[in-house]
Formats: C-alpha cells, sequence, structure tokens
C-alpha cells in the first residue's frame, strides 16, 4: 500500500472489503459454463468437420470420375495416338476437355497428355498452372505405374497464366486404348484448395481457430493461414495424440493453451485437425462471468465512482505537473502550468513556472556563450595559419634570389601574390574545390622554382565536384607537408597525386606521394598530434592539424582528415567532407 498512488489506495480499501467476496462466486460460475462450453464446441467442431470430410470427398470422387472419361471416347483415344500435333486434333481433343468439365464440376482445371508428351487444356481460361508442360514425366511414370488406377498426389505449389501462387490438389490416371488396353495419355485434374475455403472460414470465423488437413505421409494438403500448406507437419506432439477415429485434446504453444479437435477421413487416412485458443472458446464464459459480477457489484457503483471521483480530483493537477517536467526533460521550455488555485499544488506549480523560465535563460547563456568560443577558435586558427605560410613562401624567395641572382624572381613574386591574396583574407570562407586546386597548382609551381621543376602534381578529380564547396585552405598545407618532410629529401622526381571517391552523402579527395614515408611508430604520433587542441601550444603537424581542426569545427566530427604511410613507399592523406554544392 505504502508504493500505491493516491487514487490507488482509495480504491484497494473498496475492492478489498466489497470485491472480493465477489470475486469467489463469479470464479465458479466460469468454472462450471466453461466446461459446458468445451464440451459444446467438440460436438460442434467435429459436425463441421464431418461436413468438410463429406465436401473433400464428393471433390475426390467427382475427379475420379472425371478422369475415367476418356475411357467411354474411342475417338479421343485416337487422336491422343496421333504424333503430329495437327489444327483438327488440337480442336478434337479441347471438345473432349469442355465435354468433361460439363459432365463432372466447372471448378476442375483438366489436361490431357498425348503418349507423345504434348499437353492440352481448355485455352479459354487462365487459371491453368504454368509449368503444366514440365510435368509430363512426372504424371507420365506416377500414371503409367497405377495401370490405369486413379493417383492423388496431394496438395503442391504452383503459378497460373496469370503469376498467382495457387495450391492445387491433382489426381492422376493413364488412359488406356480400350480395344488393345494400350496406355495413350494421361488425365490429369487439379482443383484449387481454396474450394474448401467456404466452409473452412465460416469454422475460423466463429472459433477464431485454425484449420489443416494432413496426408499419410504427414504433408499438409490444407492451410486455412496459408502459411505451410504442401510443407511437411512438424507438430510431433498433435500427430501422436490423434490416435482414434476422432477426438479432442488440449495443447500449449507459446504460453497459450488451445483445443485440439480431429476426424480421421476413411478413405484416404487424412487427418482433419482444427485448434482453437482457450481464451476465444470461454470467451462468452468470461461475458458471463463479468455480467454476473456487474449484477453482484451494481449497490457497490455509487461508491465506487465517489472514490474515484474524490482520488481524480486531486490527483489531476499533480499528473499534468508530471506531463509538463516530461515535456521539459523532452526539451519544451515554453511550458508553463495554469495556477488556478493558492493550495499545495498551486505553490509547487508557481515554483515550477519559475524554474522553467530560469532554466530557458541559462540555456540560451550557454548556446550564446559556445557560439563565441567557437568564433574565438576559428580566429585564432586564421591566425596561426598564415604566419607558418607566409614564412615557407618567404624562405623560397630568398632561395630563388640567392640561386637565380634575381632573374626570375618578377615571375615568381607574381605566383606568390596569387597565393597571398588567396590565403590572407579569412581562413573560413567558402570556395569551390576549383578555387583550391587553382591556389594550389600556384604553390606547386612556386616549390618547382625552389627545386627545379622536382615535383609533378597530377590532378584527377571528377569535373562533378569541381563546383563543390568546402571551406579554404585545405589542399596546399597537405601538399606542402608532403613535399617538406617526404619528397624534398629525395633524390628522385616527387609525384602528387590527388584523386576522388564519393558516397550518397560524402566525398573523399585523397593526396598522395612518393616521398620517404612515415614508420608505423612516427604515424602513430602524427595521427594524434593532428587530433589535438589547435589552440594548445603544440608545435608539431601545424598545418595537417590546423585543416583537421577546422574541418571539424565548420561540418562536424564526423568529418576531418586521415593519414596511412608506408616506410620508403609514400603517404596518402584522405580528406573526409559532406558534398556540399
Amino acid at each position: 500500500m505504502r508504493n500505491l498512488n493516491m487514487s490507488q489506495k482509495f480504491i484497494a480499501v473498496f475492492l478489498l472489503l466489497f470485491v472480493t467476496p465477489t470475486l469467489i462466486i463469479v470464479l465458479i460460475s466460469y468454472k462450471n459454463y466453461s466446461a459446458s462450453i468445451e464440451k459444446t464446441t467438440t460436438a460442434y467442431v467435429s459436425q463441421i468437420s464431418d461436413e468438410m470430410m463429406n465436401k473433400l470427398n464428393e471433390y475426390m470422387t467427382d475427379m475420379k470420375k472425371t478422369t475415367l472419361t476418356p475411357y467411354y471416347i474411342p475417338d479421343m483415344q485416337s487422336e491422343l495416338q496421333i504424333k503430329k500435333n495437327s489444327l483438327n486434333k488440337i480442336q478434337s481433343i479441347n471438345d473432349y476437355i469442355q465435354l468433361m468439365n460439363r459432365d463432372w464440376n466447372s471448378r476442375n482445371l483438366i489436361y490431357i497428355f498425348d503418349s507423345f508428351g504434348n499437353v492440352f487444356y481448355n485455352m479459354k481460361i487462365d487459371d491453368v498452372r504454368n509449368d503444366i508442360s514440365k510435368k509430363y514425366s512426372e504424371f507420365k511414370e506416377i500414371a503409367y505405374a497405377a495401370n490405369g488406377n486413379p493417383v492423388v498426389l496431394g496438395t503442391k505449389k504452383a503459378t497460373d497464366m496469370k503469376g498467382r501462387t495457387r495450391y492445387f490438389l491433382t489426381v492422376v490416371r493413364s488412359i488406356k486404348d480400350t480395344s488393345n488396353y494400350k496406355q495413350v495419355g494421361i488425365a490429369v485434374v487439379d482443383v484449387d484448395i481454396d474450394v474448401l475455403d467456404g466452409t473452412v472460414n465460416k469454422l475460423d470465423s466463429i472459433t477464431n481457430g485454425k484449420t489443416i488437413i494432413i496426408d499419410q505421409s504427414d504433408y499438409l494438403i490444407y492451410d486455412s493461414s496459408n502459411q505451410f500448406v504442401a510443407q511437411r507437419y512438424s507438430d510431433s506432439e498433435i500427430l501422436n495424440k490423434a490416435k482414434d477415429s476422432k477426438g479432442s485434446f488440449k495443447i500449449e504453444r507459446n504460453g497459450k493453451e488451445y483445443l485440439c479437435v480431429y476426424s480421421v477421413f476413411p478413405d484416404t487416412g487424412w487427418k482433419l485437425f482444427v485448434t482453437i485458443p482457450v481464451e476465444t472458446l470461454f470467451h462468452d464464459a468470461v461475458a458471463n462471468s463479468r455480467l454476473i459480477a456487474l449484477v453482484t457489484l451494481a449497490t457497490g457503483a455509487l461508491a465506487i465512482f465517489f472514490f474515484i471521483f474524490l482520488s481524480y480530483s486531486i490527483t489531476k493537477p499533480l499528473r499534468k505537473l508530471a506531463l509538463l517536467m516530461k515535456k521539459v526533460q523532452e526539451g519544451d521550455m515554453e511550458v508553463q502550468f495554469h495556477v488556478k488555485y493558492n493550495d499545495e499544488v498551486g505553490m509547487v506549480a508557481t515554483s515550477f513556472n519559475h524554474m522553467v523560465r530560469r532554466l530557458k535563460e541559462l540555456i540560451e547563456e550557454v548556446y550564446i556563450t559556445n557560439l563565441r568560443k567557437k568564433q574565438t577558435e576559428l580566429d585564432a586558427l586564421q591566425g596561426q595559419i598564415n604566419p607558418h605560410f607566409i614564412y615557407n613562401t618567404l624562405e623560397t624567395i630568398r632561395m630563388i634570389a640567392v640561386i637565380h641572382r634575381v632573374d626570375e624572381l618578377s615571375e615568381f613574386t607574381i605566383a606568390f601574390g596569387k597565393l597571398l591574396r588567396y590565403s590572407i583574407n579569412h581562413v573560413n570562407e567558402i570556395v569551390t574545390i576549383e578555387d583550391e586546386l587553382k591556389h594550389l597548382e600556384s604553390y606547386v609551381y612556386l616549390q618547382n622554382k625552389r627545386f627545379s621543376n622536382k615535383f609533378s602534381l597530377n590532378i584527377n578529380i571528377q569535373n562533378s565536384f569541381m563546383d563543390m564547396k568546402t571551406i579554404k585552405l585545405i589542399f596546399q598545407p597537405i601538399v606542402e607537408n608532403a613535399i617538406l618532410h617526404g619528397l624534398e629529401r629525395e633524390k628522385k622526381p616527387g609525384y602528387i597525386t590527388i584523386f576522388s571517391e564519393q558516397t550518397d552523402e560524402m566525398v573523399f579527395f585523397k593526396i598522395s606521394d612518393n616521398g620517404s614515408g612515415i614508420d608505423s611508430e612516427r604515424l602513430k604520433e602524427v595521427n594524434q598530434s593532428i587530433e589535438l587542441d589547435s589552440l594548445s601550444l603544440h608545435t608539431k603537424c601545424i598545418g595537417l592539424r590546423n585543416v583537421n581542426e577546422r574541418i571539424k569545427l565548420y561540418y562536424g566530427e564526423n568529418f576531418g582528415l586521415a593519414i596511412e604511410s608506408k616506410l620508403g613507399v609514400g603517404t596518402v592523406v584522405t580528406l573526409k567532407l559532406p558534398r556540399i554544392r
């Protein structure tokens, strides 16, 4: 009782003192009534099962008689022995097939095979199975072995001419020439197993159960749920309990109890099972028990209504307040509790409103602070990259002036001016990939002036990416790092290749070089270094760390760069960017 809320405590007292004796009476009545229902249902299902068995036996008898018809038509027997498939032969056999359908059941689908494997059927209907011509060998072996007797094949899955999945019960019989008893063809009769649906649906709708028919080999001939037709039935408990010609028993499946009523076909040995959920079976018993309880408890209706009304009026404001608190927990800061009275609940609600307003103000303050912090970081990154880049470029100008005695300084200075104008502006200005590559080409040109055209830049990026948007200076620091640490000391020519890959939402730009590469220990150190906070005093890998940090700040933690390298082979730096146009 201590852990119940107030409404539950009020109701619990009433139930304990008044309702408990009533429940005892209801349970006794329910038990007696349930036994009566089970007995009546078993008798009813057995009666319907007998009707289904008789109906299916009628269809089977009809199908067997249909396959016997060719024995009474000598002309048909003669036609089946003609090898050539003439128009006259096709028309004659088609007329015989229509006659067979008129004589018996129009629901039957009739196929006739001649002794050469040609199949004939009513061309005016589209319910025929589309694999019938492939069944000749199978049907021939079965029918000829039976030597003129009908053979029931059981239910098989097939597709008709309209592509619909169908389940057919099939009877085959060989056709003999009555003059010499020579086997001259095969008669095949299909009936769609859904002929039983009307009777079964009526039964299943009443019992809310499931009906199946199993042949002597434990394969399902019919399944009202259409889930396991033509499959082997694996429930050994049900099969083992069905020992007599008819009967019933209870089983449990997945925590639910079922009543299983069964009957055995006397001619074929097939078994019909109807499984009914016990909870559905006793639904009426439960309803009657409830009715008894309601009548018994009628005198207490006003009392319990009073208890509920009293508890509801007390707890309603508290439930509403709890709901508003849940909304605040989910991030909705616009909620307010409408205070009507100055009682204890009103005091709590007033404090809640004040708390929500103050919480909203604090969140806004934190948000603005974070924005300012991010801008400060970006500004610091800009101030970090420009001096580093300008220093290296000025060193290149100095080396050219010493080596070439100022002859190429004008052309070199023009290229350097382009680089400087591009990079000196806001470092996070949005540019296109094409702008970045032009800037990179100018940089490599300057380096080649210094190193006597030692470096080759190969750009293999799809044209569709050239107008893609990105932040400034993401390629040049990586190539600069490749030259300074991987290619400058090498005697062989340096090759730098840039190529692209893509997914639906991301683009990967890979910058590879054939430089000296990095050993595994050093590579691990470099990867750790570029993940450091860019505002720290760490002086290693400034360019790479700067690019990585700017990408993460601008696009999010899912983006950035990664480095792969092999000592003596080269290095590949991968830029992972969102695809933005």
